[in-house]
Order: C-alpha cells, then sequence, then structure tokens
C-alpha cells in the first residue's frame, strides 16, 4: 500500500480509450492538483467520496469512497466507461436507478450480478483503499445543539471524519502531502461540506497537519471515481442497516470484505471534539436562537 501512495505514472491506455481522452484525463487530473512537475503529479492521492441517506428519514448516514492516485484515477475512468458501454448504463452507475422506482428496477438479478460483480472488481483493483464513515441520526440530533445542527449537517460531520481518517492512512504510510477531495454537487446539504473544509483548514497548521487539500464538487455523471463512491456508499448502509445482499447486489458486499476497505463509526468523543473546535473558531454557535 506505501507503493500505492507513491506510485509511478501508470502506462496510458489500451486501445479501447482514445489516446486524445487519455490525455484530457491527466490534464484534468494534473489541473486539478496545481502541480506542473510530472514527478510530483504522479505522488498526488484524492478523495472521491460520496454521502447515502444523510437527511434524517433514515436512521444511519454514511460519507465514504475511494483514496486514489493518478495511476488509478485514469486506469479506473477507463475500465469503468467500458462497463457502462457493455451493459449500457449511461449517463452512469447510480444505485437509486437500481431501487423500487429507479429506471433500472426491473433489470433481472443474472443481469444485475453481472454488473455488480464487475464494478465492484474495477473498485478493489484501483484503489488505495475504500474509506467510509457512518453516523446516527439519533446520536447526532441528541449531541449538538440546535444552532450546530442547522450549520453542520451529518454530512458535514461525516465529511470531516473522512478526512480525519484520510489523514490517519496517510500518516501510516508517511505520506506527507495534501490530499484532494473531490465532492458530488448534487446533494443539499453540500454547503456543509464547505463549512467543514473551511473549518477544517483553519485549524491546520504545520505542527497540526491533516493532510487536508483543495475540496472540488462536481456532476457524478462527469466524474466515474464519484459512481465508484456512490457504490461503495451504499454497501456501507446496507450493511450498517442490517440488509441482506440479495438479488443480483450480492457481489458488492465483496468491496467491504476486502482488506483495503477502512470503516468507522462517528464516535461520539470525535462529535464533541468537533464541537469545541467549532465553537472556539465562533463562539456565537453554541448560542440557542
Amino acid at each position: 500500500m506505501v507503493a500505492d501512495l507513491h506510485s509511478e505514472s501508470s502506462q496510458r491506455r489500451a486501445t479501447s480509450l482514445p489516446r486524445v481522452r487519455i490525455h484530457r484525463l491527466a490534464s484534468l487530473w494534473w489541473a486539478k492538483h496545481h502541480s506542473d512537475d510530472p514527478e510530483m503529479q504522479a505522488l498526488v492521492v484524492s478523495c472521491y467520496l460520496d454521502e447515502s441517506a444523510t437527511d434524517p428519514s433514515t436512521p444511519t448516514a454514511v460519507v465514504g469512497g475511494l483514496l486514489i492516485n493518478s495511476r488509478y484515477f485514469i486506469d479506473l475512468d477507463r475500465e469503468w466507461r467500458a462497463m457502462l458501454d457493455e451493459f449500457q448504463l449511461w449517463p452512469g452507475l447510480h444505485m437509486k436507478d437500481f431501487g423500487r422506482h429507479g429506471r433500472l428496477a426491473d433489470m433481472p438479478p443474472g443481469r444485475r450480478s453481472a454488473i455488480f460483480t464487475r464494478a465492484s472488481e474495477i473498485i478493489k483493483d484501483h484503489n488505495i483503499c475504500t474509506l467510509a464513515v457512518t453516523l446516527e441520526h439519533g446520536q447526532y440530533k441528541a449531541v449538538l445543539p440546535l444552532k450546530v445542527k442547522r450549520a453542520m449537517s451529518p454530512y458535514g460531520l461525516c465529511f470531516i471524519a473522512c478526512v480525519l481518517g484520510s489523514h490517519l492512512i496517510a500518516t501510516e504510510h508517511k505520506y506527507d502531502k495534501r490530499i484532494a477531495f473531490v465532492i458530488d454537487s448534487g446533494n443539499p446539504y453540500a454547503k456543509h461540506v464547505l463549512l467543514a473544509h473551511q473549518a477544517l483548514a483553519e485549524l491546520q497548521t504545520d505542527e497540526r497537519f491533516l493532510n487536508l487539500g483543495s475540496l472540488t464538487f462536481d456532476k457524478d455523471d462527469n466524474v466515474t471515481a464519484l459512481q465508484a463512491a456512490d457504490v461503495v456508499c451504499w454497501a456501507v448502509r446496507r450493511r450498517a442497516t442490517g440488509c441482506r445482499f440479495s438479488d443480483g447486489f450480492e457481489p458488492i458486499e465483496g468491496i467491504l470484505t476486502n482488506q483495503a476497505h477502512n470503516e468507522a463509526p462517528f464516535p461520539e468523543a470525535l462529535m464533541r471534539a468537533v464541537l469545541g473546535d467549532l465553537a472556539a473558531l465562533n463562539p456565537e454557535i453554541l448560542e440557542e436562537p
């Protein structure tokens, strides 16, 4: 895994991906991470995150996704797009489409199994690790004051935990550079992620380095790594809520049993610590309206 964090630049695409797209993908990656040095470009690590059930309608919220470098980013994109072509899934693979009222709800279990066997293999083959944080809505409601909850949703809190989890993984593997975060823009609580990122950026110093880099929002139709993050989040929430993996979704469970998967519940102690840090930055946040 250390080698993955410090990987060399990948060999460019197979014939199924036009060379012009290879260069565009590489340029997109490099531009997002602000480096003109090819050696530095190959070392950059990013975290692609999505969410599941971060609104109060279900008991467990999840934010999770993948830590990947430029080699994994480009290879995942090529294989994912080939999968979308083969199974006619354009504009993308979205787990909500397989729900009761989704456009793919009536797909036969055998075909679903073939799709998610392929998707799970791509995810497991092209990441440094997968990671996820779960948060119980009941705990969130009980611990945080009303004013804080209005400013910081479970999505924002779980994002903070993912940043800290990424930092622990980076520290374990002696990765001392910043990690850029890319988030699906299709969530109404995205502003809370922006607030959380700003708060962490203010807390980060040379002595308290969190490996925190830039924050970018993008549509998951545009970024296949975000579609992969959607699959990871769906799997984590399904297991957290005690639901079985059945009817063609069985292969997805393999992502969670893979040794490169990192997952943890949001501890109450961390929630209170975050509350303290937010209050230090803005004391008025603890005042009830």
